[in-house]
C-alpha cells in the first residue's frame, strides 16, 4: 500500500487540469497499466502516513468527479483506472462505481419535448436532394413542425453540397437583381413539404450577396478611425430609397414560393460605426438640425497593444436617430411581406444583447425593446450570438432576455427559445440539459415553442444521430 502512495502521488503531480490539455488524444475504452515511470515508482519504497494517503486519494477523486463533470472519456477513463490501481480498498469503491455506471449509460434525445418545434439549417449535410428528403422525414420523426433555410449565401462556403459550385455567392432562387448560384429551392420546398414540414426562408436584410456589383447609393458607410473616414461597406442602406426599392424587389421574389413564412436576420442591426453613408449623414443633419463630427462621436483608446472605439456622450443623439430610422424602416418592410395574398408567418431574429439595458442596445444595435416589441410580426426568435462555448453568464444573460420578452410583447405573438448547436452542446448529455431548460420555460410561460440549431456541417453541429426518447419516461409506483 505504501508503494501504491507513492504512485498516487506520481500521478497527482502528472495530471493535466482537466479542460485546459491542449493536446488532442483518441478515446480509449481501456487502461489496462499505468506508464513506465509509474511501475518504477512502485519498486521505490517510501513511508506515508495515513493522513497523506486520504489526502492524496481526495485530490486524485476530485480529478475524477471533474471529468465526470465535463464528460471527458479519455480523462475519465485514465483516472478511474488509476485510482483503482492506487487504492484498491478504498472505501470510496461504492461513489466509483455510481460515477462509472452514470456515465456509461445510455442517453437519449427527448424528442418529444421537440414537438411543434423549428430546426435551423446553415449548412446541411445532404449531399443531394435525396439525402435532404430523407434528413426532411427523420426531422418529422422528431416532431419537428418547421424548418428554417438558408436561401442565399455572401461567401464561398456552399449552404447546398448538390448546388453547382461555378458561383459562390449569390440566390437559391430565381431573382430579378443579383446573382443566382442555381434555382433549387422550389425542389427543396417540394420535399419538405412531402415532409409535412412548413417551409420559412432566412431572410438577410443588410448582409446581401452580390451589392458589390450595384451603385454606391445602395451601399452603407461605416467610419474608420484609424483614417478617420467613411468607407463603403458590403451591406445595404436601409434608409436609402435605392437601398429600400432594391430589397423590396427581393422580397417580391421571395414571395413567389411556396414558402410558409419568412424569418427577418438579425443583420438589420446597425452596428455603432455603421450607418454613416453620405445619405444618411445629410438625413441626419436635416431631420435633427444638429451637426455631425466623427471626434465627437467616438474616442479611441489602446488596451493591451490594440485600439478600440468608445462613443462620446453626443453619440446618443445619432444612436437615437438611426434607431428610429431603422424601426420604421422594419415596419414598412413587414408591410411589404403583409401584402401577400398568402397568409405568411413573419418573425425577426432578436439577440439577448439588443434586450439589455435601453441605451446600451440602442448604441451597440440601433435597436432595443422599446423598439422591437410592437413590432407587427408573428414571432420573435430569440438566437444565441456565435456558435462558439457558452458561459454560465451567457446562459443567465439569455434565460433574462427570454423572460423579458415573453413579458413585453403582445399575448398572442410567439416567442421561439434556441437550443443552441455549439461547442458547449456538442455532447449530449450538455444538449439534453439545454434542451430541458428550455422546455421547462415553454411549459412554465404561455406562447412558447423551441427551436434548435443551426445545423452546420462544418463544425459537426447536428442531432439526428442520437438515440431518441419518444415518451417521458414513467415513474415506478
Amino acid at each position: 500500500m505504501k508503494s501504491m502512495n507513492f504512485f498516487a502521488i506520481f500521478f497527482l503531480f502528472s495530471l493535466p487540469v482537466i479542460g485546459l490539455a491542449a493536446e488532442t488524444t483518441t478515446p480509449q475504452t481501456k487502461v489496462s497499466s499505468p506508464p513506465p515511470e509509474a511501475q518504477a515508482a512502485k519498486t521505490t519504497p517510501i513511508e506515508s502516513g495515513q493522513n497523506t494517503s486520504a489526502l492524496v486519494e481526495g485530490k486524485i477523486f476530485r480529478h475524477l468527479e471533474a471529468a465526470f463533470a465535463q464528460r471527458d472519456l479519455v480523462e475519465f477513463e485514465k483516472v478511474m483506472a488509476y485510482y483503482r490501481q492506487s487504492f484498491p480498498q478504498s472505501p470510496r469503491k461504492g461513489e466509483i462505481e455510481q460515477l462509472r455506471q452514470k456515465f456509461y449509460y445510455q442517453e437519449q434525445l427527448p424528442s418529444y419535448l421537440l414537438k411543434d418545434g423549428f430546426v435551423r439549417l446553415q449548412y446541411p449535410q445532404a449531399k443531394s436532394l435525396e439525402e435532404l428528403s430523407e434528413y426532411f422525414k427523420t426531422l418529422k420523426e422528431l416532431n419537428i413542425s418547421t424548418v428554417i433555410l438558408a436561401a442565399s449565401q455572401t461567401k464561398g462556403t456552399p449552404v447546398y453540397l448538390f448546388a453547382h459550385r461555378d458561383k459562390t455567392v449569390g440566390y437559391y432562387f430565381a431573382v430579378k437583381n443579383g446573382p443566382m448560384i442555381e434555382n433549387l429551392f422550389d425542389r427543396i420546398i417540394a420535399i419538405a413539404h412531402e415532409q409535412k414540414l412548413k417551409v420559412h426562408v432566412a431572410l438577410p436584410v443588410r448582409d446581401l450577396p452580390g451589392l458589390s456589383s450595384y451603385s454606391d447609393f445602395i451601399l452603407d458607410e461605416s467610419w474608420n478611425f484609424l483614417q478617420n473616414e467613411t468607407k463603403i461597406t458590403q451591406k445595404l442602406d436601409l434608409f436609402h430609397p435605392l437601398g429600400k426599392a432594391y430589397l423590396y424587389a427581393l422580397v417580391d421574389d421571395i414571395l413567389n414560393l411556396d414558402i410558409d413564412g419568412v424569418l427577418l436576420c438579425a443583420d438589420y442591426a446597425y452596428q455603432q460605426q455603421e450607418g454613416f453613408s453620405a445619405f444618411d449623414r445629410k438625413l441626419f443633419i436635416e431631420d435633427t438640425g444638429l451637426d455631425l463630427h466623427f471626434d465627437q462621436l467616438f474616442a479611441t483608446r489602446k488596451s493591451r497593444g490594440r485600439f478600440g472605439v468608445l462613443t462620446r456622450e453626443e453619440f446618443h443623439d445619432i444612436a437615437l436617430w438611426r434607431t428610429r430610422e431603422l424601426t420604421q424602416s422594419l415596419w414598412e418592410l413587414i408591410a411589404h411581406l403583409r401584402q401577400s395574398q398568402r397568409k405568411l408567418s413573419i418573425g425577426i431574429e432578436v439577440y439577448p444583447g439588443m434586450l439589455s439595458e435601453e441605451e446600451r442596445a440602442m448604441r451597440n444595435y440601433s435597436m432595443n425593446l422599446s423598439h422591437l416589441k410592437d413590432l407587427e410580426v408573428d414571432y420573435f426568435y430569440l438566437a444565441w450570438k456565435g456558435q462558439g462555448r457558452v458561459g454560465a453568464q451567457e446562459k443567465q444573460d439569455y434565460k433574462k432576455a427570454a423572460q423579458k420578452l415573453r413579458t413585453h410583447i403582445a399575448p398572442h405573438k410567439t416567442l421561439v427559445v434556441t437550443v443552441p448547436l455549439n461547442e458547449s452542446n456538442k455532447n449530449l448529455v450538455f444538449l439534453n440539459q439545454a434542451l430541458q431548460q428550455q422546455a421547462t420555460f415553454k411549459q412554465e410561460s404561455s406562447k412558447v415553442e423551441i427551436a434548435i440549431g443551426p445545423i452546420n456541417r462544418y463544425q459537426g453541429l447536428d442531432f439526428v444521430q442520437y438515440p431518441r426518447l419518444t415518451a417521458p419516461v414513467k415513474e415506478a409506483n
